[in-house]
């Protein structure tokens, strides 16, 4: 339920965005920015954050959410596209600052605080406005509380630097000043949450991630 009300916010925000340039200028003679062109934007995102495998680890198995922000360069081409770009993410521990869906424990017994800082590389093709997606996310963990059980042993050292691969897809709309839209990923995480001791049965973060992006055209190839 959580889920799907942040899609619906999501959408409606996107759909205003698209609007209020449209009542703008309405007698744009071409309203949509021919391919190929490149431009950089804003992303606005939140990452429903849960831990693979923890209950084989001491690590807290409910889902907590983080506020992101971010920074990218994008290149659009006729039959795909490429993006790079910054992200920070941001969660206070319970009872913080938190907005509605996001920043948020979901699990009543759980306070997670997480502060991060990453790098992200994404490619796909081109399917009329729809961009099907995959990818490379780095990221080191500034801050990092909460992730453990309250029995946990007291020897346990978490790892701050973690990497995810982003699945996805897109749906970006051209405009007369670039393009804006929306999207939806999964990202598996690729290395281990503990550092020491080495478990069997590794925990891995994963996440659903929802973002909305705005971005400036910059440049026009022939």
């Amino acid at each position: 339920m959580h889920l799907r009300l942040l899609f619906l916010t999501c959408l409606w925000s996107w759909v205003g965005i698209c609007t209020l340039f449209a009542q703008q200028k309405p007698k744009m003679p071409h309203f949509t920015t021919r391919f190929p062109y490149g431009g950089v934007g804003l992303r606005f995102a939140s990452d429903f954050t849960f831990f693979f495998n923890a209950e084989r680890n001491p690590l807290t198995e409910g889902t907590f959410s983080t506020g992101n922000i971010g920074a990218f360069y994008k290149q659009y081409y006729k039959n795909g596209m490429m993006e790079i770009g910054a992200t920070f993410c941001y969660k206070e521990r319970r009872g913080g600052f938190e907005l509605p869906l996001i920043m948020k424990n979901y699990a009543d017994n759980e306070s997670t605080a997480f502060t991060s800082l990453e790098a992200d590389f994404k490619v796909g093709p081109r399917i009329w406005m729809i961009y099907p997606k995959f990818g490379i996310r780095y990221g080191y963990r500034f801050k990092q509380e909460g992730f453990l059980e309250p029995n946990a042993p007291s020897n346990i050292q978490l790892n701050r630097w973690y990497a995810m691969i982003p699945m996805g897809v897109a749906f970006e709309l051209p405009t007369g000043f670039g393009s804006t839209g929306i999207g939806i990923y999964y990202n598996v995480g690729i290395n281990d949450i503990i550092k020491v001791p080495e478990y069997t049965t590794p925990g891995r973060q994963r996440s659903v991630n929802f973002e909305i992006h705005v971005l400036l055209q910059t440049s026009q190839d022939k």
